[in-house]
């Protein structure tokens, strides 16, 4: 996603961007619908703070039954340009970027992708009352309920029962 920067006058500036997930080179299986992205320039003198805020859906497993869900996503990134040369960007922060005298604009697609990806869950779950898989048998507790017998027994201690206490 790039935006035009330069000319942009003091103050905020609002816009509105869907874009095809092709773009963003993420996984098609799980990110199927556009990535929609509200952003918010706030221009203060030579500095540019730029707020985007990405909302999709995403087709997770869950981690317990297993079964596949669709859940809505939104991540937030934030990120400063400046046209200031005195600013060093490898010495400030991370998201600090310098805007050189012949460039208009600012490619934001490669820092929102990596913000989406690190921003993922590690674990999902369908539902939070979910059973999830039977341990024995494998069926999905929550479709049904099976026969096992959820009695374990460790057959290492069955030495200990024939000791005789007095």
């Amino acid at each position: 996603m790039e935006i035009k920067l330069r000319g942009l006058k003091q103050g905020e500036h609002s816009f509105f961007v869907s874009e095809p997930v092709k773009k963003y080179e993420l996984d098609n299986e799980h990110f199927s619908e556009n990535l929609d992205s509200s952003i918010l320039i706030d221009v203060q003198g030579r500095n540019y703070y730029i707020t985007v805020t990405t909302s999709t859906k995403v087709k997770f497993a869950c981690d317990r039954c297993l079964d596949d869900f669709i859940r809505s996503y939104k991540v937030s990134t934030k990120l400063i340009y400046t046209e200031n040369p005195s600013l060093d960007p490898e010495h400030q922060q991370e998201d600090l970027y310098f805007l050189p005298a012949g460039k208009d604009t600012a490619d934001l697609t490669d820092d929102i992708r990596q913000n989406i990806i690190l921003n993922l869950p590690m674990k999902v779950v369908c539902k939070d009352t979910c059973k999830g898989l039977c341990i024995t048998c494998g069926v999905n507790l929550n479709m049904a309920k099976c026969k096992c017998s959820h009695k374990l027994i460790d057959h290492r201690w069955d030495a200990l029962k024939k000791l005789q206490m007095e």
